[in-house]
């Protein structure tokens, strides 16, 4: 593309003020997720299940429970139903004027997760549990079985209606649950049935509307036999099937790069569920949408994400902004929220003022703070001081040779890009292209970034990143994009310590020891933070939980704690060696004559500590005249005995007193052993 030609590529399809005002008030929209699970309550979803020993329908009311409890910490605005089918009671709770069918009963409608509808079903499922006649019996007589099958695209009917009502914006699931294979057995119009039902299905595809299947085995030697009726409706195939139905598949058509194999059984994705308890997700968002000036008059849209944040119990996905303080006046009435307020009041005349029309920002200069000795500026100049007159966007500088970024040089975290073509048409090609080709050539790009109008804008370096693929299911596990790595200013740059400078290099024989141990202890699977919760989030969230609902509460499992065990197995043996020899290394030994002299900063007189030194300070410390020593000497000294040099002068001479006291003993059992 020529970067002189003005096309729809370069052309913004709004104006500079329209797209400065957007970027000024935007906010990337949190999709919520909206899931009804649809169980089947048959009489052969009360029998009881051998491994749990409750019925498979009160373990799927279990697990739709146990998900409501994780949606209120991880992901509040999410929506959640629950519905039954084969029931003699009919209750489909829907918006306006939407068919329904009977034979179906929502025992919880589809709404935002709330402590009061989990804690009755907690109370329900505690019941059921303490029940004389038994769990079964108790929720087959709350919700009796009907004793002939519902058509399967009348309750897809009734879930879609639901979800209509509930709203259409994010995504929509719709969890299937059931344990028999074969619905319509022994009818004449099974393959009418079937093809009913799959139209349904492809339908509410197209709708946007996803389904998930949970099919339960309740015969070991005779699993749940897909093929009779629900391999095509939810593309769950035996994994022993060596032909699939391709002509009455979900792609509708014979070719078989359309169908996908899904994990559809039931107890895999319960215990998959269960053990995504502790994990917490942030949502999804766009932090900022801006133009890339790859040249002079070629400019695309991009869109960032922050892949790293600093999750805290005040924010992310759980509790999105601070907590909130609430008051009552007496033990019988209901918490209300307290509301905050905040103005600006004159110093000295009292008079409320307006922030944005009647206050500047003042700085001091020198000693004088009087207003006479500061300088003002509006908000306005304010801005244009930060940014330096740049607005929003990345610009493009030059290109790199990859091997010239410094790994010391990524000092925060980074942004990822991705094409858009919401404000330049032609974006996604043209991001693509430049992609390949800095792939292709083992380059990186430099650019001044400044993602928001009131952004201080910052050099980044644009790493390009391959998208890549599970080698057997073709899914996509890291997109195709660009990081942006911010770059460290010269300011940003500190030197080395002393202290580090000042340190005892490592004998050739310890270099090797370690290099044994970190071998022995390294593991060759990529760090995964998805298994390491923070301990400390997991427990606070325990404990609002444990408030919630009235129960105790749970210590979560902290797995940042090292695996001793496994460490003592795999290189114990090479930690004793490296110990043993770094304790022997006579050069750490303060009391050892061969102890190396410590040298002080450059930046002052140095004081060495050699022997004759040494002397010189046990004879003083003798005559009892430590506290005429200055502090830098003390520090020296203390330095030189490898103790701590922190605190003011009389604990560095009462600390040097206990170490010199032990040279002068050990002299003296010198001399008496010489003698």
């Amino acid at each position: 593309m020529d970067k002189g030609r003005d096309d729809e590529t370069s052309r913004p399809r709004h104006d500079d003020e329209e797209e400065e005002e957007e970027l000024m008030e935007w906010e990337a929209p949190y999709y919520k997720d909206t899931v009804l699970w649809v169980i089947d309550n048959s009489e052969a979803m009360h029998d009881i299940d051998p491994q749990s020993g409750k019925s498979y329908l009160h373990r799927s009311i279990e697990v739709a429970c146990r998900m409501m409890e994780h949606k209120l910490i991880r992901s509040p605005s999410d929506k959640i139903g629950i519905l039954l089918f084969n029931t003699r009671q009919t209750h489909v709770p829907v918006v306006g004027k939407k068919m329904t069918h009977p034979g179906c009963y929502a025992i919880v409608d589809i709404q935002q997760v709330n402590v009061p509808t989990v804690v009755t079903l907690r109370d329900d499922l505690a019941e059921a549990d303490r029940s004389p006649e038994g769990a079964t019996q108790w929720f087959r007589n709350k919700y009796p079985p009907d004793t002939g099958q519902v058509r399967i695209h009348y309750v897809l009917t009734n879930a879609e209606s639901m979800l209509n009502s509930a709203g259409k914006t994010g995504s929509r699931r719709i969890f299937w649950v059931t344990n028999n294979d074969d619905p319509y057995a022994g009818r004449s119009a099974r393959t009418k049935l079937h093809r009913g039902a799959l139209d349904k299905i492809k339908d509410m595809i197209r709708r946007g509307i996803e389904t998930e299947a949970f099919l339960i085995s309740t015969n070991p030697a005779k699993p749940f036999d897909t093929a009779k009726f629900y391999a095509d409706l939810f593309q769950a195939y035996d994994d022993g099937a060596e032909e699939l139905k391709g002509d009455v598949g979900l792609g509708g058509g014979n070719d078989s790069s359309t169908t996908v194999r899904v994990k559809w059984n039931a107890f895999d994705k319960f215990e998959d569920l269960e053990a995504d308890a502790g994990a917490r997700e942030t949502p999804k968002r766009v932090t900022f949408r801006i133009g890339m000036e790859l040249a002079d008059g070629l400019t695309i849209g991009i869109a960032g994400y922050n892949l790293v944040i600093r999750s805290t119990n005040n924010t992310g996905a759980a509790n999105r902004g601070h907590p909130v303080n609430v008051y009552r006046e007496d033990e019988d009435d209901l918490w209300q929220e307290v509301v905050t307020t905040s103005h600006l009041q004159c110093k000295d005349t009292g008079q409320i003022l307006d922030g944005k029309t009647q206050v500047d920002h003042a700085f001091a200069l020198g000693f004088d703070t009087s207003p006479r000795g500061t300088v003002r500026f509006s908000p306005e100049e304010i801005t244009k001081l930060k940014t330096s007159g740049i607005g929003p966007g990345l610009k493009v500088l030059g290109y790199k040779d990859r091997s010239e970024l410094r790994f010391w040089e990524n000092v925060k975290h980074s942004v990822f890009i991705f094409p858009s073509d919401a404000e330049y048409t032609g974006s996604q090609r043209t991001f693509s292209a430049l992609l390949q080709v800095m792939l292709a050539k083992d380059k990186i790009g430099i650019a001044l970034f400044s993602p928001r109008p009131s952004s201080i804008p910052e050099f980044v370096a644009i790493i390009p990143q391959a998208e890549e693929c599970d080698s057997e299911t073709g899914v996509q596990t890291e997109p195709g994009g660009m990081h942006l790595i911010p770059l460290p200013f010269a300011d940003d740059i500190r030197e080395m310590p002393d202290s580090c400078a000042e340190c005892v290099e490592a004998t050739p024989d310890q270099v090797e020891k370690a290099g044994k141990v970190v071998s022995r202890f390294s593991r060759s699977a990529a760090f995964n933070p998805d298994f390491y919760p923070n301990p400390a989030l997991n427990y606070h969230f325990e404990a609002l939980k444990a408030v919630a609902f009235g129960v105790d509460i749970e210590d979560p499992v902290d797995k940042s704690l090292p695996d001793y065990v496994s460490i003592r197995n795999r290189c114990g043996r090479e930690i004793s060696e490296l110990h043993k020899s770094v304790n022997s290394d006579a050069r750490l030994d303060p009391l050892s004559s061969s102890a190396l002299p410590v040298v002080t900063s450059e930046k002052k007189r140095a004081i060495v500590i050699d022997s004759a030194e040494e002397q010189r300070l046990l004879d003083v410390h003798t005559r009892g005249n430590l506290m005429n020593k200055k502090v830098d000497y003390l520090k020296a000294a203390c330095d030189h005995y490898r103790v701590a040099r922190g605190g003011n002068k009389p604990e560095l001479v009462a600390r040097l007193g206990i170490v010199l006291d032990k040279v002068l003993v050990k002299r003296g059992i010198e001399r008496s052993g010489e003698e």
